[in-house]
C-alpha cells in the first residue's frame, strides 16, 4: 500500500517547510504497519507532482487557505482511484463541506482515530 500525505499549496505563497502534522501522520503509520510505502508532500513545494501520482491513500491535511487547492488535488488523485480521506482544522470544522471531496474525514485530534484509518 502507498500512502501520501499531502499539505496542499499556500494560496499567498509558499514555505519550503510543511506543517509537522505531516511527519508525525508518517510517524503514527510507519508505528502501526512498517510495510506502508509513505511519502510526504508540500503542494507549494512540488505542485506538479500531483499530476501523475500514483497512491492507494492519500491523506490531505486543510487550513482554510488551503481547502480549494486541497480538493482539486482530491480530485486529481481520486479520477485514477486513489481514496481520500481529509484531517486538519478546515476538514474538522466542516467535514460536511470535506466529505464531498474525500472518501473520509477524520475530525480533531489524528492521534486517536488515524490507526484505524
Amino acid at each position: 500500500m502507498k500512502l501520501a500525505i499531502i499539505f496542499p499549496p499556500l494560496p499567498f505563497g509558499w514555505t519550503p517547510v510543511a506543517p509537522p502534522i505531516l511527519e508525525y501522520l508518517a510517524a503514527l503509520t510507519r508505528r502501526e504497519d512498517p510495510s506502508i510505502e509513505i511519502e510526504v508532500y508540500s503542494a507549494s513545494a512540488t505542485p506538479d507532482v500531483f499530476d501523475t501520482l500514483e497512491c492507494d491513500l492519500a491523506a490531505i491535511s486543510l487550513l482554510t487557505p488551503t481547502s480549494v487547492g486541497g480538493y482539486t488535488i482530491a480530485a486529481k488523485l481520486r479520477s485514477r482511484g486513489a481514496k481520500v480521506v481529509f484531517g486538519g482544522i478546515h476538514a474538522s470544522l466542516l467535514p460536511d463541506e470535506a466529505i464531498q471531496h474525500g472518501d473520509a474525514v477524520v475530525v480533531g485530534e489524528a492521534e486517536p482515530s488515524w490507526p484505524q484509518v
